[in-house]
């Protein structure tokens, strides 16, 4: 037990690798202080939940639905776990599907304020990236960079709940990334250590730490140095 008394429940993901994607199906609460270690974990729920509609999860071959992606991390969120959300667009989805998931992320964020937990922290929506995958030779062009701007200003007025939004240079390129900053972002992502999915499909843009301080300054902005939990530290 860490100093000063305070416990903390821990969570087990229960979780399947399919190729290079994490599956996760459910959580399961124990009396251990390795809650650490639990909320590193549930990161991979963000690879995993695409889009919060059954139509397009069935067509995706997802391995969980999208009630499930749901009860998992509300269950995170009333223990106190600070969570992200995503939504990737521009993979045969429709405005209905898009304005579906928005609400469903609106209405489990509602639930979480409510009984006084954080939930959300922030939101980032990013574009299919269709390079050498399977899907990709059915749908090989990507999203135009107005059309999603639009999204992410959308989103920003959609999700007014949820505290921050993210816009994805790592998908739309720094050229993108910086005019994001003037719909409706608020950040703009950090640097990438290691990144081995959607690179694969294409998403090749590189950015260095003052690449992205540059941009932000550029932009008439103020950087800020954050933790993953957008805690600020300076």
């Amino acid at each position: 037990m860490p100093a000063g008394g305070e416990h903390r429940p821990a969570v087990l993901v229960a979780e399947q690798f399919v190729g290079d994607r994490a599956h996760v199906h459910h959580i399961l609460v124990i009396d251990t202080d390795a809650a650490q270690d639990a909320e590193d974990r549930l990161h991979e729920q963000r690879r995993l939940q695409q889009f919060l509609v059954d139509e397009i999860r069935r067509k995706r071959r997802t391995e969980c639905n999208s009630q499930e992606w749901l009860d998992v991390t509300e269950a995170a969120h009333r223990l106190g776990i600070k969570t992200t959300a995503t939504m990737m667009i521009g993979y045969g989805e429709t405005v209905s599907h898009r304005i579906q998931h928005l609400e469903k992320l609106r209405q489990l964020q509602r639930r979480a304020l409510d009984s006084g937990k954080p939930g959300f922290v922030s939101f980032i929506p990013w574009t299919f990236q269709p390079d050498n995958t399977p899907l990709g030779r059915i749908i090989p062009d990507r999203m135009p960079a107005e059309e999603y701007l639009r999204w992410l200003a959308l989103s920003r007025l959609y999700l007014n709940n949820i505290p921050n939004e993210q816009v994805s240079w790592l998908t739309v390129g720094l050229k993108d990334g910086r005019r994001g900053l003037h719909f409706g972002a608020n950040d703009i992502g950090s640097t990438m250590i290691e990144e081995n999915v959607i690179s694969k499909a294409g998403a090749n843009h590189k950015a260095t730490e003052q690449m992205l301080v540059n941009v932000i300054v550029e932009e008439g902005f103020k950087p800020v140095k954050r933790k993953a939990d957008y805690t600020r530290l300076s």
